[in-house]
């Protein structure tokens, strides 16, 4: 009679004749290879579940770039066996969030400022120019869009509320303020103010009407929804240079390196460049 009383260990009783210690031995042995199968197959799991880990990154990317990002990321994953993730918020909240250990592969900031300090503090590799966007007033009003120039829209007295993401946080709203100085605006429009989180949220604050006019970023007034309001150029305001940097905590650098390489490739370009980036 056998009876098993360790996970493969197995030990027969010589309760009657004719069992021999060889079948003894062989019953122990199978036992052997049982677990050493099991073993191996656990290990090649776990390898396979570390390779996956390792072929994923994490972006946090700026949300004026949203648009262009999804394509761009999709075109990487399609000549790559890497899958990329991405959060999405304004440029001064992803680098706090980095500062405070957030785990992130990859910055990709709306200004150069921002992935240069983390650089200076060895939180990043050396930051890259992957784009240079452009901030722009837009509205969905059929009468706004016959008014000639931003100034012209904000002067209009139905313009009650006009949106711009906090320029605190946001280098789009702090390029909107530059320009709004610059003319003399700023104090005249504050108090119709509407503040956003990003650029991205500036634009939707437009769309749903909850202000009439809106700064935001030229890719979203360029895009699909863009299209059905106008836009006009806020010339005054400086050209938004985006930084992208590689983070030294990313534990999947070799890839992320690849991916802001990408970030510069022809494709790349061609995708920026429909969405008005330069």
């Amino acid at each position: 009679m056998l009876k098993i009383t360790e996970p493969f260990l197995v030990f027969v009783r010589l309760d009657y004749a004719g069992v021999s210690a060889w079948s003894v031995k062989r019953t122990f042995l199978a036992g052997q290879a049982m677990f050493a199968w099991i073993m191996g197959l656990a290990l090649i799991l776990l390898m396979t579940t570390s390779a996956l880990a390792a072929d994923s990154l994490t972006v946090a990317v700026a949300a004026s770039f949203k648009r262009p990002f999804g394509e761009i990321a999709r075109r990487f994953e399609a000549g790559h066996p890497i899958k990329v993730k991405a959060t999405f918020a304004s440029t001064g909240t992803l680098h706090s969030q980095i500062v405070n250990g957030a785990l992130y592969d990859i910055y990709l900031a709306a200004d150069e400022k921002r992935p240069q300090v983390l650089h200076e503090k060895g939180l990043a590799e050396s930051p890259v120019i992957y784009a240079r966007g452009r901030v722009v007033l837009w509205t969905k009003r059929e009468n706004l869009c016959r008014a000639g120039d931003w100034k012209s829209t904000l002067r209009d007295a139905g313009v009650r509320k006009v949106s711009i993401a906090s320029p605190t946080i946001s280098p789009y709203g702090a390029a909107a303020e530059s320009a709004l100085r610059k003319e003399d605006l700023w104090n005249v429009v504050k108090p119709r103010f509407v503040y956003a989180q990003d650029a991205g949220q500036a634009f939707q604050y437009v769309c749903t009407g909850a202000a009439a006019a809106g700064f935001c970023a030229l890719s979203d007034a360029v895009s699909g929804v863009g299209r059905e309001g106008c836009h006009f150029d806020v010339e005054e305001a400086p050209p938004v240079n985006q930084a992208a940097c590689v983070l030294i905590r990313s534990k999947n650098r070799e890839a992320a390196r690849r991916f802001v390489e990408f970030l510069q490739s022809p494709a790349s370009e061609k995708i920026k460049g429909e969405y008005g980036y330069r």
